[in-house]
């Protein structure tokens, strides 16, 4: 479920922040950190809130729920003309990335997980 709420949160933060709205895609030095140590992890990375599961949930509900923000993604992700184009306005710390360093940020989301967490 923790996939799902991460990816529904920068989903709500594309809809509050239209990518027409932004006027230029600049990262942060946080966020290259993050990216990278979610690409090569070493030890444990903070959670933010939002994104920790709150009830629990069957596995059938988290796949369906994950399903859903990864179809929304895949959506805005066809609509970009330009990689390097503004996408998402992030939490301030983060900036804000194109398409091409948010697919970075998730992959290395990913990675991260299937490191620290093997099936």
């Amino acid at each position: 479920m923790h996939m799902a709420l991460a990816e529904e949160f920068n989903l709500a933060r594309m809809q509050r922040w239209p990518r027409e709205s932004l006027k230029r895609a600049k990262t942060t030095f946080v966020f290259q950190r993050a990216v990278q140590g979610m690409s090569n992890p070493k030890r444990p990375a903070p959670t933010v809130g939002a994104m920790i599961p709150k009830d629990n949930v069957s596995l059938a509900e988290a796949d369906s729920a994950w399903a859903k923000a990864r179809g929304q993604l895949k959506e805005n992700f066809e609509a970009v003309k330009d990689p390097g184009a503004p996408f998402v306005k992030m939490v301030f710390v983060f900036g804000t990335p194109s398409a091409s360093e948010f697919m970075n940020l998730l992959e290395a989301h990913q990675t991260y997980h299937e490191v620290r967490f093997p099936a």
